[in-house]
């Protein structure tokens, strides 16, 4: 059944501190003209089979959208995080009940995509109120409301002794193709991605081991990049000279792409950068990258310059349509969360493929 209560917000910067991040954005335009993807279109959250907890924003000027994560239902910050806890919660099982809070600071209601990633794949999850395990949560929110979520992780996740990490990530517009979306509607596509750590009580919880394909990647002198791009390639003789993709690009069923990419993380946290971990999006499902779920690259020490550049692949699916790839980057993927990583992550640009 059906529970969702409103109620006047109060003070939203103190749950902002520690466990939510705020980013900017601007109003939404006019999309006149846009494709739309029909299987991604939204409903207004209040009108879903949800229990949630609707509440108004003050009108303090903000703009954006908010995201943050902490476990049960009731608890206060304090009761989750007392002394600073980076992300980083203590749970019985995975099947605890999480909660997400998301906020829509905007002048209009917007659409988005929650997707939920446990140890860097894919997770299904429940919404409380509603019996079915999605991969995804599609739903609209009105102007200057924060949605309130109550959801808990498949059955088939089991206590571990690791710091285990969930990936939370937030898509606004999932239903606009950026191949055929005008400037304005491309220009406000800020996501949010968040890494959280879980552990289930043990004193002294193991660094997450993992097992991906390790990537072996160039290392440039080129400056004044930041954060991660999907690109073709670059010219033999000069790295500065990048060539990128367009928005839209044509693909055949099954057929493998290649692609380019540039990362810099190290404007991203403040501590030391050993490695850092790709996962790809197609069609707003994780797909493999170069055949593994995801793909791990080792910092070379003695490098001078973080700037990375590098090639992925993709095997497209055989049923012609319409495609959003995005690749989103994890810095440090094996480390526990700390103030200095407990930071937005990164991601590329969306592109769209069309498959005949």
């Amino acid at each position: 059944m059906k529970t969702i209560k409103m109620k006047h917000r109060i003070n939203i910067f103190t749950v902002l501190f520690f466990v939510t991040f705020l980013v900017a954005c601007t109003n939404q335009a006019s999309h006149t003209g846009d494709f739309i993807n029909e299987n991604r279109q939204a409903t207004n959250i209040a009108e879903m089979d949800f229990d949630i907890l609707l509440e108004e924003l003050p009108g303090n000027g903000s703009s954006g959208l908010s995201l943050g994560v902490f476990p049960g239902i009731e608890n206060t910050l304090d009761e989750v995080c007392p002394e600073g806890c980076w992300g980083s919660f203590v749970l019985e099982t995975p099947q605890d009940l999480l909660t997400v809070n998301i906020a829509n600071f905007a002048s209009e209601e917007r659409s988005f995509m929650l997707k939920l990633f446990y140890n860097y794949e894919e997770v299904a999850f429940q919404v409380l109120g509603n019996e079915e395990f999605r991969t995804e949560l599609l739903f609209a929110l009105d102007a200057q409301v924060e949605a309130h979520i109550h959801f808990q992780l498949e059955n088939d996740l089991e206590i571990d002794a690791n710091r285990n990490k969930l990936t939370v990530a937030l898509f606004p517009f999932p239903q606009y193709y950026t191949g055929f979306s005008d400037d304005d509607i491309v220009d406000e596509m800020f996501n949010m991605i968040i890494n959280f750590e879980i552990s289930y009580g043990f004193d002294t919880p193991n660094l997450l081991h993992l097992n991906p394909s390790m990537l072996q990647t160039q290392t440039l002198s080129a400056e004044g990049w930041s954060g991660l791009h999907i690109i073709d390639s670059l010219e033999p003789d000069n790295s500065d000279d990048v060539i990128f993709p367009n928005n839209l690009i044509q693909g055949s069923p099954g057929e493998i792409l290649d692609f380019g990419f540039i990362v810099d993380l190290s404007d991203t946290i403040s501590e030391p950068l050993e490695s850092y971990l790709l996962l790809a999006l197609l069609d707003w499902q994780q797909v493999n990258i170069n055949d593994h779920p995801y793909i791990f690259v080792s910092i070379d020490d003695d490098s001078e310059s973080f700037v990375n550049y590098g090639r992925f692949s993709i095997t497209l699916p055989e049923e012609p349509g319409l495609y959003e790839l995005i690749l989103i980057s994890i810095p440090n993927p094996d480390a526990p969360n700390t103030q200095e990583n407990y930071v937005p992550l990164e991601y590329s640009q969306r592109i769209t493929i069309q498959i005949d």
